[in-house]
């Protein structure tokens, strides 16, 4: 299992690191790019990464970077059921990203505006087919 931080702060391992940019244009499309750097492979990424707790009166989520990926951990505050999920896949642009995780046939994305970054929507998809759509504060970094 894998040891995760949630936080701003990037863990780096052996052979490549993550670094964000500022974005060239306010809706230029969130985009990965591999750069080798002082012979090591740097990931950038355009989009702002978001991290913290949010959560509402149902759902928590932990979002964050760990080892140059996206973590995700949901959870059901009524049940204490849990997923944690990693990616690296994202779309969006820089002034909407949406981070996207999958499981399985359900996938789960998390999207906030840039300009409020104490607010997420959390949707799940089953199939296809949208099962929840809903808004989370942020409750803590």
């Amino acid at each position: 299992m894998r040891k995760a931080l949630i936080g701003s702060a990037l863990i780096l391992g052996a052979s490549s690191a993550l670094t964000v940019l500022e974005p060239v244009s306010a809706a230029e499309p969130c985009a990965f790019s591999t750069q080798r750097i002082s012979g090591r492979n740097i990931t950038v990424n355009n989009c702002p990464p978001i991290s913290g707790v949010f959560q509402n009166g149902r759902w928590q989520v932990r979002f964050g970077l760990a080892a140059g990926e996206f973590l995700y951990i949901g959870t059901d505050r009524r049940t204490g059921s849990a997923i944690e999920l990693y990616s690296r896949e994202m779309r969006g642009n820089t002034r909407r990203p949406v981070y996207v995780f999958r499981n399985r046939n359900t996938t789960y994305t998390v999207t906030y505006q840039t300009n409020d970054q104490d607010t997420i929507r959390l949707e799940v998809f089953q199939g296809g087919r949208r099962q929840l759509n809903q808004l989370l504060t942020r409750v803590s970094n």
